[in-house]
This record gives structure tokens, C-alpha cells and sequence, in this order.
């Protein structure tokens, strides 16, 4: 094959895309750039386009060619990701395709590529999520360890998940931080508190988290995992943003305030993280704010108590 395709070819049936792959083995890598230049090109019309990324995804499933499903995921970007997400959505319930498909996304998950990460928190915090949620936040937990912390893909993810499963997240977290929460570094560290992180930034799981903070173990985890955020030096503003979030939120709830802000003391009770604090504390103008005045009080006594407790 001596001459480029035409990347202004519209549409590309799966057929002629098979034909060319069985005619010209040595030539897979131009046809796979070829095909997704097609899927990705804006002056491409989008049902032209959609039929190329769809042809593409068929291809790479049943010829198990992992080279082809990467080139999808990382080159249709932009205002096209969306063929992406709609392709792979649909294939991931497929009774013949979503095996290889779920597979691909866990594998995706676990690496550092931007792209394919964001795929899989499109695909997963989309209606295959919601219809297959413990199959989607396996996905979006591991994929929280290759976000930045507080990634707002990620939070949007787990906001729709808990509006669809909220016991579920509740207790999968809390599992996960129970199990590498506590570990001194790691990758699985890195994902139970991304995970954490993000179910917390949601407004759809403030109350989750109270009411699953009244048990005693979840509410250790919790702790546990809101110190360790604010002792990781690149998750310190997205946890204070966090935080700051939650006072703007529970400051003058007069249902909540008091459980809100006696669970926060127990998470700035150790004096090393008086300095994190601080941060929240002083407004602009040396304004205190009235909120962690009343953390920081709380958080005094009940490390007083916690230091007297061996001794009684």
C-alpha cells in the first residue's frame, strides 16, 4: 500500500476497515492512525465520525489487538472524547465485547497515561456506571491513584455513583481505607485516598458520611484518612479547598454543625496538623472564623483526653 488513505473519508464501515486490515498486515499501524485521524478530524461530519470509532472498537475487540483500543482511547480528544465514551459504554455491556472492554478499562485505570484515565472516569461515572456501579467504582478507585488530588472529573464520578449506590461507595471506601489507608506510602495508598477525597468533595455524600461516621470504625478510617491528606504535601489545597467546602456548608446547619465540627476536631486533634489549621482558621484581614475557632477548641480537648486516657 503505497498511498495514504483519505483522512476526509466519511464514515468507515466496520466491513472495508476489516478488509483493509486482512489485506494489508504489514500496514496496521497507518490504518489504525488513519482510522482514528477519521474519528478525530472536526471537519469530519459527527455520524461519520462516530461510525469510524465504532468500526475501530469492533476491530480491536475481536482481534484482541490492545495497539488499536489505546490509539482510540488516546486520540479521539477534545469535543470527539464523547465518540469514545459512547463506544466504549456500549460495548462494555455487550454480551460479546464486554469482557475484553471492562478489562481494558481496569487495565487503564492502574496507568499514568491522562487520557485513558479520563476515559475511564467518563465511561465509569456514565450510565454504564449507574448500571453496573460495583464494576465502575473497582475502575474509579484504582483511576483515583493516577488523578491529581480533588480532580473534578473524579468528584463528578462518585457524586453519580453515590446518587445510585450510596451504600455500596460507603462501604467500599471504608473497606478500602481500612485495608491501605494506614500503609507509610504505595500505589493503593495513593487510590484509597484519591477515592476518599473525592466522595468527600461531594455534596450528594455529606450526610452519607455522618451517618456512617456514628460507627466507630468507619469513623477511625475517616479520621485516619483526612490526616494523612493533610501530611501529603500535593493534596494539601484540594483537602483545605475540601474543607473549607464542608464549613461553608455545615457552618450554620443547625442539625449538622455540632457532629461536623466534633469530627473535624478528632481530625486536627494531633498538634502536628494545628499548622494545616491555621490555614482554614484566619480569614483575610486576620478575621477569625468562628467555625474552626470551635474545631480548633474541640480538637484541644479531645486531644487533652486522649493524652490523659492510659492514666485513668
Amino acid at each position: 500500500m503505497h498511498n495514504r488513505p483519505d483522512r476526509s473519508c466519511q464514515g468507515l464501515p466496520a466491513a472495508i476497515l476489516r478488509h483493509l486490515w486482512d489485506e494489508f498486515p504489514t500496514q496496521h499501524n497507518l490504518l489504525t492512525s488513519w482510522a482514528v485521524g477519521v474519528a478525530a478530524n472536526r471537519s469530519v461530519p459527527e455520524d461519520d465520525a462516530r461510525l469510524a470509532s465504532e468500526a475501530l472498537l469492533l476491530l480491536a475487540v475481536r482481534r484482541h489487538d490492545r495497539v488499536v483500543l489505546d490509539a482510540l482511547a488516546t486520540g479521539l480528544t477534545g469535543p470527539r472524547r464523547i465518540l469514545a465514551v459512547e463506544a466504549l459504554t456500549k460495548a462494555a455491556t455487550d454480551a460479546e465485547l464486554g469482557r475484553y472492554v471492562r478489562n481494558r478499562l481496569l487495565n487503564w485505570a492502574e496507568s499514568n497515561n491522562a487520557e485513558k484515565l479520563d476515559l475511564v472516569v467518563d465511561v465509569c461515572g456514565g450510565s454504564w456506571g449507574l448500571e453496573q456501579p460495583a464494576l465502575a467504582l473497582t475502575r474509579l478507585g484504582k483511576g483515583a491513584g493516577g488523578k491529581v488530588f480533588g480532580d473534578e472529573k473524579l468528584v463528578d464520578a462518585f457524586r453519580e455513583l453515590v446518587r445510585q449506590a450510596p451504600g455500596l461507595v460507603e462501604k467500599t471506601v471504608v473497606q478500602w481505607l481500612g485495608k491501605h489507608g494506614a500503609e507509610a506510602d504505595g500505589k493503593a495508598r495513593r487510590q484509597a485516598l484519591g477515592a476518599f477525597l473525592a466522595l468527600v468533595s461531594s455534596e450528594t455524600s455529606t450526610e452519607l458520611i455522618l451517618a456512617s461516621a456514628l460507627d466507630a470504625s468507619s469513623r477511625e478510617h475517616y479520621v485516619h484518612a483526612w490526616q494523612a491528606l493533610l501530611s501529603t504535601n500535593d493534596a494539601v489545597d484540594a483537602v483545605t479547598g475540601q474543607l473549607t467546602w464542608w464549613q461553608e456548608r455545615f457552618e450554620h446547619d443547625v442539625e449538622h454543625r455540632d457532629a461536623v465540627v466534633a469530627l473535624l476536631a478528632e481530625v486536627f486533634a494531633p498538634p502536628r496538623l494545628r499548622l494545616r489549621l491555621d490555614r482554614l482558621l484566619v480569614a483575610e484581614g486576620a478575621v477569625v472564623r468562628p467555625f474552626w475557632r470551635d474545631v480548633l477548641g474541640h480538637a484541644m480537648q479531645y486531644y487533652s483526653l486522649v493524652q490523659k486516657a492510659p492514666e485513668a
